[in-house]
């Protein structure tokens, strides 16, 4: 008899639904996901509080490094990756993706009094990029182009990338414009944005592919923050108004 409720309760056990959820996150990556004062804060970090606290789960956010972030949830060593990623072909072969919530594009920064005007210009010259980032295959995409370039320097973080640059170590960088535009507020006088861009891309949260339950979760929840305007609060909190945020309202409305 013992044997037999044993046996039940190791199958009840096995059917109970984990209820904590490990998020796998950039540390280095404002205004998506970034510590302060030993606090991690960010785009992300809000909206998958907002979604789980919805879905009646547990959270815990562990810093990952970006450029292992496929291989860390794959390994099962995080349960999903909320921390601006990009949804691109080669990803999507390994992982599975929520609905996308927001837009950007792969800009060129320069400082503000060199004369980089365009992608051609770069020729020559040494560009940043994070490793593992969306920048830098944006970047090595162009396979002409990187042909032309002098060196790429590969960083950790898009921090200090931005730093050598205003030192004078590279000449351009290759970054998400989100955290381009928040690094660089207030610094309009030492950086600009150059018009032409490595293209569009979308944000998702990144899942395994047999998690299909816990992605039509997160896909419902963010719908639903999306509609009732939790998801714009959070937007405006960490952007305010600006051409990134009235872009991505114009996608949600379309």
């Amino acid at each position: 008899m013992k044997k037999i409720f044993f046996i039940l309760l190791l199958l009840f056990s096995c059917n109970i639904e984990k209820k904590k959820i490990v998020i796998g996150v950039d540390e280095f990556f404002p205004p998506m996901t970034f510590r302060e004062n030993n606090e991690l804060k960010g785009i992300d970090v809000d909206l998958a509080k907002e979604v789980f606290k919805k879905l009646g789960y547990e959270i815990e956010f562990k810093p990952v490094v970006w450029e292992k972030i496929i291989e860390e949830l794959t390994n099962k060593n995080i349960d999903i990756i909320w921390s601006g990623l990009s949804v691109t072909e080669e990803r999507k072969a390994v992982i599975d993706f929520s609905i996308p919530y927001i837009e950007t594009r792969q800009v060129i920064v320069t400082r503000y009094n060199s004369t980089i005007e365009t992608k051609e210009d770069l020729v020559s010259k040494i560009i940043g990029v994070q490793k593992g980032s969306t920048g830098e295959h944006s970047l090595k995409k162009d396979s002409v182009l990187v042909k032309k370039l002098k060196k790429i320097t590969e960083y950790d973080t898009v921090e200090k990338e931005i730093k050598d640059l205003e030192d004078g170590k590279i000449d351009a960088i290759v970054v998400d414009e989100i955290a381009a535009k928040y690094f660089l507020a207030g610094k309009a006088g030492n950086f600009k944005i150059l018009n032409e861009h490595f293209g569009y891309e979308i944000f998702a949260v990144g899942l395994r592919k047999e998690d299909k339950l816990l992605k039509e979760k997160i896909d419902k929840a963010l719908t639903t923050i999306m509609k009732n305007g939790t998801e714009e609060k959070i937007f405006k909190k960490w952007l305010g108004e600006n051409r990134i945020l009235a872009d991505y309202l114009k996608r949600i409305k379309n």
